[in-house]
């Protein structure tokens, strides 16, 4: 019972939820959504399809990608996002919505 008040696990299991509830209400929304648009079944598989073919592209990139550059990538990432979010914020809202286009 010490994992269930660990926040790492609680942010692990976030990680896998998360995820999950978004898919699932694509998976059935977005067809909903097609349909409302007028696209007929065949359009709509079509675009599972060819939803599912960028996905199994983008995972095999993503994979390599991580493979070769490891930890070093995920970190750069991490602290790029992190530096770009504390600059963004570290202004206040009257800088921040200025600062827009």
């Amino acid at each position: 019972m010490d994992a269930v008040g660990d926040r790492r696990v609680l942010l692990a299991v976030w990680f896998v939820v998360l995820p999950a509830v978004l898919f699932g209400t694509l998976a059935v929304l977005g067809p909903l959504r097609l349909s409302h648009l007028g696209f007929s079944s065949v359009a709509i598989g079509a675009t599972w399809l060819v939803a599912g073919m960028l996905e199994t592209a983008n995972s095999l990139a993503v994979g390599r990608l991580a493979d070769r550059f490891g930890a070093a990538l995920r970190r750069s990432a991490w602290r790029s996002s992190e530096r770009s979010s504390r600059q963004r914020f570290s202004h206040g809202p009257e800088t921040a919505s200025s600062s827009r286009p």
